[in-house]
Parts: structure tokens; C-alpha cells; sequence
């Protein structure tokens, strides 16, 4: 999930990929990996206050023009945890929270113009019975997605 982190409205510029696998159903766990590729295709030019977000002490970031800043989460499977996680290949400290029983891991993210972060994570998940289920959050560019996972049965 992309929320923004601005207070403003570049998240609409933004393009999302997803790819979710996980190893073999043999065991009571398995390792899983998320990669989530975010790209800002905003244009680098000035924006006003109200679509490029608020610049204030709890807002404010760097970058030129069109950069953007959201929070990506995670929400993994009931019992999940997690590994690692890096973001374009660097060591990444995420914070953590539970909703409904599945962990979240959270990450504030900022993407200039043009550019893109990919965040991976890796993950040892309880293996269950059935079809994996990768919702993925709705917007105004729709996520290109991936699932490559057995089925469990």
C-alpha cells in the first residue's frame, strides 16, 4: 500500500509493480519475497502547494520539483516475519505494526522525478492451504502485478 506521505496529490503520478514468490509448500514455513518497484513519473517542474504537499516540519523533504514523498506498507500474511528488507539494494529499518493479526511493515519513501525505488523484502511465512491472495491497493495508475507462489493444497 502507497499512502501519501505529503500532504499533497504527486502520488497520482506514481507507477507500481509488485512481484510476490514464495519457495515450496514442504514444511510448516517458507521463505517468501515481495518486491514492490516504485516509480515517480511526475514531471520535473513546479507545482503548487496544494499538489506538490505541505512544507512544513513534519513534511518537509528534498528534492527538486515533482519529488515525492509516500509511506509504502506491507501487509503480510497472519504470522509472517520478517527477515530483511532493502531498498534499492541498501539495508532498510522499516517500523512495524499489526492490523487484523498480520503484521505491517512500514517505510517512508521519497522518489524524484523520473526516478525509482524498489523496496524487497523477504519474509519466512506460514505455509497454508490455497491460492495466494495479493490484493493490491487501487489508484489512478493501476499496479502491474506478479504472483508466483505454489498452491498449497
Amino acid at each position: 500500500m502507497v499512502n501519501n506521505g505529503a500532504g499533497g496529490k504527486l502520488d497520482y503520478y506514481l507507477q507500481r509493480k509488485v512481484t510476490y514468490s514464495a519457495q515450496s509448500c514442504d514444511g510448516p514455513t517458507r521463505t517468501t519475497r515481495v518486491v514492490a518497484e516504485i516509480t515517480n513519473n511526475a514531471a520535473q517542474q513546479d507545482y503548487t502547494t496544494y499538489i506538490a504537499g505541505r512544507q512544513n516540519d513534519s513534511t518537509r523533504y528534498d528534492g527538486p520539483p515533482g519529488t515525492n514523498r509516500s509511506v509504502v506498507a506491507l501487509y503480510a500474511t497472519q504470522g509472517a516475519t520478517l527477515t530483511d528488507a532493502t531498498i534499492n539494494g541498501t539495508p532498510l529499518f522499516l517500523l512495524t505494526a499489526a492490523e487484523r493479526g498480520h503484521p505491517v511493515f512500514y517505510v517512508p519513501v521519497v522518489i524524484e522525478p523520473g526516478q525509482t525505488k524498489t523496496i524487497e523484502y523477504n519474509l519466512v511465512e506460514p505455509t497454508v492451504a490455497g491460492e495466494a491472495q495479493a490484493p493490491v491497493q487501487p489508484q489512478s495508475v493501476p499496479a502491474a502485478t506478479e504472483v508466483d507462489f505454489p498452491d498449497c493444497n
